[in-house]
């Protein structure tokens, strides 16, 4: 393993990667799609990926376009919503207007356009139409992020979710007077989640089987190299490239996190391989993270080690399998789940077992590649 001469220090992995950032790598023909959808009349963009796919980076970069194209932009990350606004559909809609509005610059005015007697979906729907799509004479870009957040709470992802579905086919039901949008024509949603909603919904009124469908898949081969190409690291062999491709499993964070080690030149492949499901590891403070969340819930971590023990991918409840996918620990086959990677295997199989065994197992894993 070498470093290519000539290439600027990085920054530890951490977080959305900045617009202006040479680690971003495109997932053709993600990108291109997203920008096309983003130009269609009162359109909807559904990105899920586990945590640590790409996601905020994806829309980091969407928002830029819709800059570009002279849209107003909305941002409503429901990771920021205290518990009290999820207390029930009138109380969260409310919130959910005014951060809109707050974001457009606009007064709020809720109580001029907000009915008890119509109830909180239509007022909201009256809300958007009649007021924020009205004072703006752009379309907006409206992204909620973390939407995931809202499927932890069944009976108000029953009522919001199909709302978006509404608001969608109102767009389409609209004729377009010579070229220009009115009410919910103007909208363009982006919905950012990390796992597959589990609460059940109506087929025709569920916004998870209309608009563009965008799921972020690890990093294939040729993405994998030209992030280590980014970072300024070559590899000796192919075998040296497949060995930290079949660790990773193409997990872009995960991969970046190596890439930056090895960068600096402190630890050899061969030493990151070995150590890398050990408390001596680079991912160690990455998967004592991922440990405290599962021993939060008992449930998790027994299903976990369940699956990573299993030769085949294994059956369980899934409202246990979407979270340990949103997670990114394991992959969904159908109704079963296997492990995302083997660095996932090997830590969580062997997790309180001495560090010689989980040794053992990388030599093994390199041994049989």
């Amino acid at each position: 393993m070498s470093a290519l001469p000539h290439v600027a220090a990085t920054e530890f992995p951490c977080g959305a990667l900045a617009l202006e950032s040479p680690l971003y790598v495109e997932r053709s023909p993600v990108e291109s799609l997203c920008y096309q959808n983003l130009q269609v009349s009162g359109s909807l963009t559904r990105i899920k990926g586990p945590h640590y796919m790409g996601k905020s980076s994806l829309l980091i970069r969407l928002l830029e376009r819709s800059r570009k194209l002279g849209y107003r932009t909305v941002v409503v990350d429901f990771q920021a919503a205290e518990d009290s606004v999820f207390t029930d559909l009138s109380q969260f809609l409310r919130w959910f207007c005014i951060v809109v509005a707050h974001k457009l610059r606009l007064p709020p005015l809720l109580d001029e356009y907000w009915s008890d007697a119509t109830g909180a979906k239509l007022s909201a729907t009256i809300y958007f139409e009649e007021y924020l799509l009205e004072a703006i004479d752009q379309p907006i870009v409206l992204a909620l992020n973390e939407v995931n957040r809202v499927f932890e709470r069944p009976k108000i992802a029953r009522d919001f979710l199909p709302l978006l579905r509404v608001w969608y086919e109102q767009a389409k039901q609209t004729s377009t007077v010579i070229h220009e949008e009115v009410g919910f024509q103007k909208l363009r949603t982006l919905v950012v989640h990390s796992t597959d909603v589990y609460v059940p919904l109506d087929i025709y009124k569920s916004p998870f089987n209309v608009g563009l469908p965008i799921h972020l898949e690890p990093f294939d081969s040729h993405q994998t190299q030209q992030l280590a190409e980014r970072y300024g690291v070559t590899f000796e062999s192919n075998q040296d490239f497949r060995d930290l491709k079949t660790l990773v499993g193409g997990h872009p964070y995960l991969l970046s996190i190596a890439f930056y080690h090895l960068k600096q030149g402190k630890l050899s492949l061969s030493q990151l391989l070995t150590e890398a499901p050990t408390p001596a590891g680079i991912y160690r403070h990455h998967l004592q993270s991922c440990l405290d969340i599962l021993q939060d819930q008992l449930t998790l971590i027994d299903v976990m080690q369940q699956i990573v023990t299993s030769s085949a991918p294994v059956e369980v409840e899934a409202a246990v399998a979407h979270q340990l996918s949103s997670l990114g620990l394991v992959v969904l086959e159908g109704n079963a789940c296997r492990p995302a990677c083997e660095l996932y295997r090997l830590f969580f199989a062997h997790h309180g077992l001495p560090a010689s065994i989980q040794i053992t197992d990388m030599q093994r894993l390199r041994s049989e590649n």
